[in-house]
């Protein structure tokens, strides 16, 4: 049965890689929705 599953250092290397970029866009589209927020909060007052 130990031959079934992938390996888990395989599995390891492509779950950081997949938060890491998805921490990366996440982080830069929050940035820009609160960036683009604020600048229209600018305007109106």
């Amino acid at each position: 049965m130990q031959h079934v599953g992938p390996f888990s250092f395989d599995v390891l290397v492509h779950a950081i890689t997949a938060f890491g970029v998805g921490g990366l866009v996440g982080g830069l589209a929050v940035t820009w929705w609160q960036r683009r927020a604020a600048r229209r909060a600018a305007e109106t007052a």
